[in-house]
């Protein structure tokens, strides 16, 4: 009896197994079906990324990617870019530009003929983003350029979020004048780069507005490390305050250590941006007062909400600290995507109107406005607010945010 209850049992349990099996195969065929759908439903678009990737300043500009891919994936998680109902995930390609502009081209040209991208992202040096639009242009490439001074009418898939460096001289001027209203007379020293040389035009123009008197800009050579003889001339006119203008993080910190070692204690101002805790080591805490210019601490309370969660999301990623630079990277893709969305298309040319009609847009520091529509001929450069801190006694004194809108 009792073998045959298990006998009865065991036969059972096979034709349960038996009458499972179909079930099962349904279940696998369902799921496999499932999964092909989603694929099929899960559309990409390629965003191409040029940086130097090798190079001087290569440390640099592997955060920068790094910044482009942590946005890529804040959007991807949040369903992607949207466009007629149909959510498009973004798949990045990147070229190294070798931070030179002949490299800039053949970048650009492998982006563009090889790997078939329709948009392209990134580069901060003019001569590198102008090297980079001469091969979108013609070919129908929408580009958006970290950060420039100039967008062209002739090139009407030029875009940027971010204002140019010269965007922050009246900011720069305004916290000057406040905090050192004695300052009648300004000193400047002017790299001798081309560059450089029309920010300090502006920068003269908007100190005559405000009623200064201006003392003859003293040239430095573009890069050259020393400083001392220039900082002898322009101690010798007796300025009240330096504009020392447009150079690189190193040459900025070079600029101030010499001028401070030299003697001269009064307040200066330059239109560059940089992390205040790197600029202020580079400087030196002895030399590090009284220097004005257009940053902010991105670990700080001023740091705007969305700033605060790109840095949440950094450093649970990363071990080192989140670069201040780095919210003009975030921007170049997170102002596409709305540009993309308002258009509800991929098409350059389309994308291009839309955001040219873009009357503001969010970046990650806040609302921003288009601008550049009477001062360059096309609506093209994005002015999202700007920050002025003052590095004061060997520390970091945030001043104030503004607006630096451009017509």
């Amino acid at each position: 009896m009792g073998n045959e209850v298990k006998y009865i049992y065991e036969e059972g349990h096979a034709m349960k197994k038996l009458f499972l099996i179909p079930i099962i195969l349904l279940l696998v065929a369902t799921l496999i079906l499932g999964s092909c759908a989603g694929e099929e439903e899960a559309k990409t678009l390629k965003i191409g990324l040029i940086y130097g990737l090798t190079g001087p300043g290569s440390q640099m500009q592997l955060a920068k990617v790094e910044t482009q891919k942590m946005c890529a994936e804040y959007i991807n998680d949040r369903g992607g870019i949207t466009i007629n109902g149909e959510a498009y995930l973004i798949e990045m390609v990147v070229a190294d530009n070798e931070n030179s502009p002949a490299g800039s081209v053949t970048a650009a040209t492998k982006l563009v003929y090889e790997d078939n991208v329709k948009f392209i992202l990134g580069c901060v040096v003019p001569v590198q983003c102008d090297a980079v639009a001469s091969v979108t242009e013609p070919a129908g490439v929408l580009y958006v350029a970290e950060r420039t001074d100039i967008v062209h009418p002739d090139r009407p898939l030029y875009f940027t979020p971010n204002y140019g460096f010269a965007a922050p001289l009246p900011g720069l001027y305004e916290a000057l004048l406040t905090l050192y209203p004695y300052v009648k007379k300004m000193g400047y020293l002017v790299e001798d780069e081309a560059g450089a040389r029309a920010v300090a035009d502006l920068s003269q123009n908007i100190a005559r507005g405000h009623g200064l008197t201006l003392l003859e800009p003293v040239i430095h050579p573009w890069e050259a490390p020393e400083y001392a003889p220039e900082w002898t001339k322009v101690i010798g006119q007796k300025p009240d305050a330096v504009d020392q203008g447009l150079k690189m993080p190193d040459s900025t910190a070079a600029c101030v250590r010499q001028g401070r070692e030299l003697g001269y204690k009064g307040p200066l101002i330059a239109a560059i941006p940089g992390d205040p805790h790197l600029i202020l080591n580079m400087i030196g805490e002895e030399a590090a007062t009284d220097f004005i210019y257009a940053a902010f601490d991105v670990y700080g309370p001023e740091a705007p909400p969305m700033v605060k969660e790109i840095v949440e999301l950094w450093d649970s990623k990363h071990s080192e600290p989140f670069d201040a630079d780095s919210p003009e990277t975030w921007d170049t893709m997170w102002v596409l995507k709305q540009a993309i969305e308002k258009a509800q298309s991929l098409d350059p040319t389309d994308v291009a109107k839309a955001w040219e009609t873009m009357d503001t847009f969010e970046s990650c520091k806040g609302t921003g406005k288009m601008g550049g529509a009477q001062t360059f001929g096309i609506n093209h450069m994005g002015f999202a607010p700007c920050p002025v801190t003052r590095l004061q006694n060997g520390g970091i004194e945030f001043i104030m945010w503004f607006d630096p809108w451009v017509p």
